[in-house]
């Protein structure tokens, strides 16, 4: 499942559903200069849900030259910090990383992509919500 962040509503199959009241609810953050902390509050509140459990899923914020913040891989998303986050040109190259070994989301190309799709978007959010793993893992016989 996919959020995108236009101002502070997310669609959400089909609906919008606004989270404001219980993330940051200034969507200028995502726009200055360091939105790590928008997406660190982010990240903590899907967890504390149950839609990102341990390292599972990702989030990335644009910046106004294009380039965008992304988890690194591997990253508990209820214990995040600022150092946690990859910064990629929009060309796709690592343009920061705070920690030497730290390798960018497996996803990091959706998310260039959902940028150069949807250019209004703020925000990516990738969630892997334990009821969604689960009805994913429902197959039809054939």
């Amino acid at each position: 499942m996919i959020f995108l962040m236009y101002n502070n509503s997310y669609p959400s199959g089909g609906r919008m559903v606004n989270l404001s009241s219980s993330i940051r609810n200034d969507h200028q953050l995502l726009s200055a200069i360091d939105p790590r902390p928008t997406l660190i509050t982010a990240a903590s509140h899907f967890y504390q849900l149950g839609w990102m459990v341990g390292t599972a899923g990702n989030l990335s914020a644009k910046q106004p030259d294009g380039s965008f913040w992304i988890t690194a891989s591997g990253c508990h998303k209820g214990q995040l910090g600022s150092k946690d986050f990859i910064r990629i040109a929009t060309d796709g190259r690592v343009l920061e990383k705070p920690l030497p070994e730290s390798r960018p989301s497996a996803e990091t190309s959706i998310h260039q992509s959902i940028y150069s799709l949807f250019p209004d978007a703020k925000a990516c959010y990738h969630i892997h919500s334990i009821e969604a793993n689960l009805v994913s893992g429902f197959t039809k016989d054939d």
